[in-house]
């Protein structure tokens, strides 16, 4: 009979299976703190790449830092690198092998056009003011002669129509015709012009749901590509630290579950290796994650001899 936690069980089979697992015979397992020591050592090897040359990770940094902050880019990278580690070597696994898929999967998670790009969409609505500037002129004046609502907005208007930079004319164009939080206003007149122009008016308010359009791609394409260069810089110091635990012959704690979890992909190895096991027992089972609940079920596929004891109400790990 053996009691071990389900890192200790993993790390005995392991043992027992390297050659399977693709691990060094002989491996040791980090303790918390040298395997933090030796993220942090990955990401500064890392970020030194992005400062002498390597493009791809200079882009990714400068990126983060100038439309964010140096602290924002930290922290991105602790919550990567950290307890979203395993979502982040499963995004990664689940690529198909093409050099194009890697942004098109975070294109889409963010609902971002496949070539859409803040400086994109802002040219091809500064194109649009250009073709209609008769139009939105005549809406100018139009709004000047109403209520002090109206006069504000006319005067946004014009001086987004004087900007001569396509990113600054879109942008004086959202602060015109949306809120602060992207969404519009109810009206974009009084009801006195309106119902003295009702063309200009609907002219307006097609403008107004030009400009929400605009804005909803162009927060996802900025959303795309912050999330594109956090995980260039992610993935990096993922492969940089995983690459020094193999020069090191060592794993650390989260290395004991995806090895086995691996391993236990391939069905005949996982029943090899349940077999050896008449009975499993697992307590506390409210507290296993997904990760370690596919291990126990690969060793035991239709459930015989595997019996778990848990009770949801004292579970501590809930949120996950």
């Amino acid at each position: 009979l053996k009691i071990q936690t389900i890192h200790s069980f993993c790390q005995y089979l392991l043992a027992r299976f390297p050659l399977e697992a693709g691990i060094a015979p002989g491996f040791t397992v980090l303790d918390e703190q040298t395997a933090r020591e030796l993220t942090q050592e990955a990401r500064t090897r890392v970020l030194e790449r992005a400062g002498s040359g390597d493009a791809a990770l200079s882009a990714a940094a400068a990126h983060l830092v100038t439309q964010t902050s140096e602290q924002r880019l930290n922290d991105i990278l602790d919550a990567a690198l950290g307890n979203d580690r395993r979502k982040l070597e499963r995004f990664f696994a689940e690529l198909p092998d093409d050099a194009n898929a890697f942004a098109s999967a975070v294109r889409r998670a963010h609902g971002a056009g496949e070539r859409d790009t803040v400086e994109l969409i802002a040219a091809a609505f500064s194109a649009e003011i250009d073709a209609a500037e008769a139009e939105l002129r005549a809406i100018v004046a139009w709004l000047a002669g109403g209520k002090s609502s109206d006069v504000k907005r006319a005067e946004a208007l014009s001086r987004a129509l004087s900007h001569e930079t396509a990113f600054e004319r879109f942008a004086a164009f959202c602060d015109a015709l949306l809120k602060a939080d992207g969404t519009r206003y109810a009206s974009l007149a009084t009801k006195g012009l309106i119902a003295a122009q009702p063309a200009l008016h609907t002219a307006l308010d097609d403008w107004g749901a030009r400009v929400v359009a605009a804005e909803e791609r162009r927060r996802a394409a900025h959303a795309a590509s912050l999330a594109e260069a956090a995980l260039t810089l992610a993935d990096a110091v993922r492969k940089t630290y995983a690459e020094e635990k193999r020069f090191r012959g060592v794993l650390d704690y989260d290395d004991l579950l995806l090895y086995w979890a691996q391993m236990a992909a391939e069905p005949s190895l996982a029943a090899e290796i349940g077999a050896r096991f008449e009975h499993i027992l697992v307590d506390e089972y409210q507290d296993t994650n997904a990760l370690q609940a596919s291990i126990l079920l690969a060793l035991k596929p239709e459930g015989r001899g595997l019996t778990v004891v848990g009770d949801d109400a004292q579970s501590i790990y809930a949120f996950r």
